[in-house]
């Protein structure tokens, strides 16, 4: 009787601590290109731009089906809502646009490992005159 109670609990104990662990996971991510839009001071008039390459971490359980994930980086934290997009191996992920105006997007691939972020909002080329940037590259799944 004792046995099986200390295997249930060393059982319970390691399935726990797994998935502590998988919720936790950092993951290291590099863009391989970056691009988007930006106001000109002096013309007044968009562009597009060519923008330093970012490295930055995520953090979530990025198997779940739907999670919290937080983005760090140099600049800035961001933390998305994230789900399993549907028929694909793949999470997308998006900050609150409802509370912000801005809809930063984060799609990641789970077998390819690549990526997409887009940092853009309402008061870009819509309402105003902040920069749009996308970034594609891979992660450390």
């Amino acid at each position: 009787m004792i046995f099986l109670r200390t295997l249930t609990a060393c059982i319970l104990a390691a399935f726990c601590t797994a998935n502590a662990s998988a919720e936790n996971r950092v993951h290291k991510c590099s863009s391989d290109m970056a691009t988007g839009i930006l106001k000109n001071a002096q013309t007044g008039r968009w562009e597009e731009g060519a923008f330093q390459l970012v490295e930055f971490t995520i953090a979530g359980a990025l198997d779940a089906a739907s999670f919290e994930m937080k983005l760090t980086h140099p600049a800035s934290d961001t933390t998305f809502e994230c789900n399993q997009l549907p028929r694909t191996n793949s999470i997308g992920c998006q900050t609150s646009l409802v509370e912000s105006g801005i809809g930063n997007t984060f799609m990641l691939d789970l077998d390819s490992s690549r990526f997409i972020l887009v940092y853009t909002g309402v008061f870009s080329f819509l309402l105003g005159d902040e920069t749009s940037i996308l970034y594609a590259g891979t992660c450390d799944t």
